[in-house]
């Protein structure tokens, strides 16, 4: 940072930046004067604290690969966050396939946006069968929420026993809310050492990493948020992504239909179910969500746009014909329709066809029931 009184220096509360304004592709950016008793955010801990997200997409690349050679050579801790809201979208493939052979813990974020009546365990269970799918077997599986503290004491003191006096990893997509609880346990964090949180490239990488010393040995790496192109966050504009991230616990929302109808959400997705079926829908309290006739849903999508009738989340779908088309075969069991990010289903199948449009590029899929 570049100040008058060169003997001044201020640091992100959030994570640790050396605070300055003259380059906003560098770490402990502010775009604003600073002030030696002020106690600004960074712009990266501000996008994140306010709108869930960070300041650039960053895919899964070599040297994410390089990171993690050199966390599992020490015997790291690797701590994945996952999304309990958008599950589907913490899933990386290419990230899973270089972890699993390491010494895992997950931490499940977002509990204060899953209804308060699903019970811990059942969350667990739902991320262990997931886990294991993919052939993740992980040290411990736990559920937090940065936004009220929740199980951040245990969870501190399980990561330090499972560490067994090495480095801790943390890695994760973006909007899973990993730089969240990382800022939170900064915030209970009594630093015992003489060294101060830094942000700078990772040896031999490119990547802007948070560390945080533990002790005199060693550290928690907090590496970038990880983009997933077949998820809502990638595709919805920034200013209006804190529209899709729920903010609060999720109100569900009940439809009985009796079919050839459709629920059109926003101007992000449209539901059209052919068959008798019973939904119930998850997604964020700020959406709004219409039912129409199935043969004039169409119209009615392009009308609800045309006129503004409620807030448009994506610039580029101004008709019906702007979504891409998922056609649907329920099994006979109860199961969840996933649209990656945006928001899940449960329905009580019996073999109904449905359609889902939705913008292009974002994953659809049928899974087992989260709750």
């Amino acid at each position: 940072m570049e100040n008058k009184n060169e003997f001044i220096k201020l640091y992100c509360p959030g994570c640790g930046a050396l605070l300055q304004n003259d380059d906003p592709l560098k770490s402990g950016f502010v775009p604003k004067k600073l002030e030696a008793k002020s106690n600004f955010l960074c712009q990266r801990c501000f996008r994140l604290q306010h709108y869930g997200e960070a300041y650039e997409d960053i895919h899964y690349s070599n040297d994410y690969q390089t990171i993690i050679s050199k966390a599992k050579q020490s015997d790291a801790l690797i701590v994945y966050v996952v999304d309990l809201f958008a599950f589907d979208c913490s899933i990386i493939n290419s990230l899973i396939t270089a972890i699993k052979d390491a010494r895992v813990a997950v931490i499940c974020s977002k509990r204060d946006v899953i209804p308060s009546s699903v019970k811990d365990e059942k969350l667990i269970n739902f991320v262990r069968y997931r886990l294991e799918e993919v052939d993740i077997k992980p040290l411990a599986i736990m559920v937090s929420s940065a936004v009220n503290n929740y199980n951040l004491d245990e969870i501190l003191e399980t990561c330090e026993e499972l560490r067994n006096g090495h480095d801790v990893y943390l890695f994760g997509a973006v909007s899973v809310g990993k730089s969240s609880l990382v800022n939170a346990f900064l915030k209970m964090y009594d630093n015992k050492t003489t060294e101060m949180i830094t942000t700078s490239p990772y040896p031999g990488t490119t990547l802007n990493v948070i560390r945080v010393p533990i002790d005199e040995k060693s550290y928690v790496y907090d590496t970038p948020g990880i983009m997933t192109e077949s998820s809502i966050f990638a595709h919805v504009d920034r200013k209006l992504l804190k529209y899709v991230l729920p903010r609060k616990e999720i109100k569900p929302r009940v439809f009985q239909l009796l079919g050839n109808q459709s629920l059109i959400v926003n101007n992000l997705a449209k539901i059209d179910v052919y068959d008798k079926a019973n939904l119930i829908i998850f997604m964020s309290n700020d959406l709004e969500i219409r039912r129409a006739k199935l043969e004039r849903s169409d119209t009615t999508f392009n009308n609800l746009i045309k006129n503004k009738q409620f807030k448009l989340l994506d610039r580029n779908v101004l008709s019906a014909d702007d979504l891409q088309e998922h056609n649907l075969d329920v099994p006979h069991q109860d199961c969840d329709i996933v649209i990656s990010g945006l928001l899940w289903i449960k329905i009580k199948g019996s073999g109904q066809k449905i359609c889902v449009r939705t913008l292009k590029g974002v994953d659809v899929v049928i899974r087992e029931c989260k709750i």
